[in-house]
């Protein structure tokens, strides 16, 4: 939800006559009961009077409603356009998701691959000069690994599409 929106939100509903909390917190004062028990809530765009007996409540439709404020439909060419973008913004999404998830699986795999590696190193002894020197690339190969991992997992898309960027080089 913009900050434009709830902007909107809170001017409807002081034009239906609710009144803002003096500091902008607590309760509104309610348009139907003249009491400040009006639970707003800006990013949901939903508001209820909890005084006893009144009914004062719904989301930003019913406020429009209330208000007697028309939809407002785009242009047709407008919608169009739009539809489209989101269509492609979801495609976009449902493939970037699709190469984390292969990532994540290629990750997760080169993982196991060194624990079963570091598991065959510390089997040979302490006197194997070659199972120090794997332990030493096992331990080097590891951190970047996990790395990439926590940052798929963790990450906010513009994050794992840098990474799926970096892995396809």
């Amino acid at each position: 939800m913009s900050a434009g929106h709830q902007a909107d939100f809170a001017s409807l509903l002081e034009l239906a006559g609710a009144v803002p909390p003096g500091r902008g917190k607590g309760k509104w004062t309610c348009p139907a009961c003249k009491r400040p028990t009006l639970s707003v809530n800006l990013e949901k765009e939903v508001f209820h009077c909890f005084h006893a007996g009144c009914n004062f409540q719904g989301g930003i439709r019913t406020l429009r409603t209330r208000l007697g404020l028309r939809r407002e439909w785009l242009p047709r060419a407008e919608y169009i356009r739009l539809r489209r973008e989101q269509k492609q913004a979801q495609e976009a999404a449902k493939r970037l998701y699709q190469m984390v998830r292969k990532r994540r699986a290629e990750l997760l795999e080169e993982l196991r691959a060194l624990g079963r590696a570091e598991l065959q190193a510390h089997g040979a002894g302490p006197e194997d000069a070659g199972a120090w020197e794997a332990l030493s690339r096992i331990y080097a190969q590891r951190p970047p690994i996990e790395a990439d991992l926590t940052a798929l997992e963790e990450g906010n898309a513009a994050k794992a599409f840098q990474l799926m960027e970096g892995a396809a080089r």
